[in-house]
C-alpha cells in the first residue's frame, strides 16, 4: 500500500489529527480513510514514491573444505618424506 506525505494548511501543526501524528505541520500515513479525510479538508496530500529495491549482490562461494581423509588420499606418497630424510 503507498504511504502519503499529508501537510497541514497551516504551520507549526504538531498533534494527532485523524488518527495520524503531525509533527511541524507534515506527517506520513497509509490510513485510507485519514487520506480521505485530509482532502476533503485541503491538506496537501502526495504519494511517497517506493525506493528501487536494491539488487541482490551474488554471494562468493565458499571454498572447498578439504577433510583430513580426503587431505590424505590426495597427498602424494614419497618414501623419503616418511623416513625422515
Amino acid at each position: 500500500m503507498p504511504r502519503y506525505r499529508i501537510t497541514a494548511p497551516v504551520e507549526h501543526v504538531t498533534c494527532s489529527i485523524a488518527g495520524v501524528m503531525f509533527a511541524d505541520s507534515t506527517a506520513e500515513t497509509d490510513s485510507e480513510p485519514a487520506i480521505a479525510y485530509f482532502r476533503r479538508h485541503g491538506y496537501g496530500v502526495e504519494e511517497i514514491p517506493e525506493p528501487e529495491p536494491e539488487p541482490a549482490e551474488a554471494e562468493p562461494e565458499p571454498a572447498k573444505k578439504t577433510t583430513p581423509k580426503k587431505a590424505a588420499k590426495n597427498a602424494v606418497d614419497d618414501p623419503q618424506e616418511e623416513a625422515g630424510q
